[in-house]
């Protein structure tokens, strides 16, 4: 919400003269604290009120707002200035937080005063869409106060995209000691947005999709007195929205003992639906949610699919692709929050031999490269290897899981056509704790009962999922039907984006 040095600070506490390298939010932390220690000393001297929340806005609405920024190769985003998602109000000024008079509180969605002026992640999958927030403007001098009010971008780019707007009031006055409320209102043009550009894949935590995505700027009050910045922030997503005509699949023999069946599908939102279809191996309820503030929270599996490709397109050296995607009750929002684990059983000798993961590229729990991807570990070993990134569009609770053949020990034609025990966990990276379960599966590799292709449909069109169905393969656990992500990763100009509720179609077996 708002920033200090953190990134050349050297001086050596205790020493006097002694310097050390230190850096980071543990170097711009205590120069915001101490901020804030001399401004309450100050408000006690003249006998104003130092209650925390008034001592944190007085410090956003006053900060430096051209803040720099390296620039960001790749040229999606070609401003040098900080995103507000970067430093929120500025960099900390107390000079100017000592002299103003005035403060500016947004209020959240919640109804809270707090802080900057944020909108949050939005899911946009109409043309058009309206939020409404209130802020409140308090003069605490003995004179009375007129402000011009400007709406602001952070970014020209992001302007001129017409994509999202605000409209407010154009000036207030007030009189000594006076308060006002403002109402705010952020419009969205959901056919003006980029696509979705994030992922928590090969995007890892760079910040040049994320600054490409969001829009931001100030609200800024100008008086004859003082001036006022005011953060607001918002991160929207276009988003397809697909519904389907039922839920349970029907089939036709084709007349060589394959059941065919074909299902209507309708993308209502805006964005391009990118589908993937897996065989759905099993569903998980729905569990409780770990208490807010808890540090536990429960990882929960909904349900677990699986692909098989083949050919000489795959890339790998036996010319097999085993995808293992995974729907949870929830969304991550960020790489490597939740690590899924899909223990294979290769060989029949009733022990797991394979330990295929998502984690971050480095392998370590440092996290220190920010890319997540597929590990595919030999648990006899603790050799791990990595040929793809793991799939997930940020904010979504779809990810996918692909790994060679060679990588899991599918080399040979009699392991091809064995039963494989697998089983799958959920668990949290950063807080441990129970997760979700799901075991006693058994599937073989080319064995899946159904098989369905769904077609990628621009906004506003229709299509069709077509459905295949193999009959029962001997040993396996028997399949439940079907599972369509709609939100599948297309490259790095398209990285899929699906409202919540449709991001994830069921089709049952007859």
């Amino acid at each position: 919400e708002i920033g200090a040095p953190g990134a050349s600070v050297a001086s050596e506490h205790g020493t006097g003269t002694g310097r050390t390298s230190f850096g980071g939010a543990s170097g711009a932390t205590p120069m915001i604290a101490g901020s804030a220690a001399l401004l309450k000393q100050f408000y006690t001297i003249i006998g104003e009120t130092s209650a925390p929340n008034r001592l944190k806005q007085a410090l956003l609405d006053t900060a430096e707002t051209n803040t720099l920024a390296p620039s960001v190769p790749g040229g999606l985003v070609p401003d040098v200035v900080a995103p507000i998602s970067r430093i929120g109000g500025g960099e900390v000024r107390v000079n100017r937080a000592v002299s103003s008079t005035t403060v500016v509180n947004p209020q959240d969605s919640a109804g809270n005063w707090a802080g900057g002026l944020s909108f949050g992640f939005v899911d946009v999958a109409r043309s058009s869409v309206s939020i409404t927030r209130e802020i409140r403007i308090e003069n605490n001098s003995w004179s009375s106060r007129s402000f011009t009010i400007t709406p602001t971008a952070r970014y020209a780019n992001d302007l001129a995209t017409g994509a999202v707007s605000l409209s407010l009031p154009t000036s207030v006055a007030l009189g000594p000691m006076q308060g006002k409320n403002l109402k705010v209102r952020l419009r969205i043009d959901g056919t003006k947005l980029r696509n979705n550009l994030m992922n928590s894949g090969s995007g890892g935590n760079n910040p040049a999709p994320l600054t490409a995505n969001e829009y931001d700027g100030y609200i800024v009050f100008t008086s004859p007195e003082e001036t006022l910045t005011l953060p607001w922030h918002v991160l929207p997503r276009k988003d397809a929205k697909v519904t389907s005509d039922g839920t349970e699949l029907q089939f036709e023999d084709d007349g060589s003992g394959v059941g065919v069946g074909t299902m209507a599908l309708t993308n209502s939102g805006i964005g391009t639906a990118q589908s993937d279809t897996y065989t759905l191996l099993a569903v998980s309820n729905n569990l409780p949610e770990g208490p807010a503030g808890g540090q536990a929270p429960t990882p929960d599996l909904h349900a677990v699919v699986v692909n098989t490709i083949v050919g000489s397109s795959t890339g790998c050296a036996c010319n097999i692709i085993w995808e293992f995607a995974i729907n949870s009750w929830e969304r991550q929002t960020m790489p490597t929050g939740v690590i899924y684990d899909v223990f294979l059983d290769i060989d029949g000798d009733g022990t797991f031999d394979w330990d295929v993961f998502n984690f971050d590229l480095s392998l370590s729990s440092s996290l220190s490269d920010g890319r997540q991807v597929t590990w595919a570990a030999d648990t006899r070993t603790g050799r791990a290897t990595a040929f793809f990134f793991a799939e997930h569009s940020t904010n979504t609770a779809n990810t996918v899981l692909r790994v060679c053949g060679e990588q899991v020990g599918l080399t040979s034609a009699a392991i091809l056509s064995r039963n494989v025990k697998v089983a799958v966990t959920a668990s949290d990276f950063f807080f441990g704790g129970p997760g979700d379960e799901i075991d006693g599966l058994t599937i073989t590799p080319f064995g899946e009962q159904f098989v369905g292709v769904a077609d990628d449909m621009a906004g506003n069109t229709s299509g069709t999922l077509t459905a295949f169905d193999f009959g029962a393969f001997p040993g396996n656990t028997p399949e439940l039907g079907l599972m369509v992500i709609t939100n599948g990763d297309r490259g790095s100009a398209s990285r899929g984006g699906a409202t919540q509720q449709t991001e994830s179609l069921l089709f049952a077996r007859p």
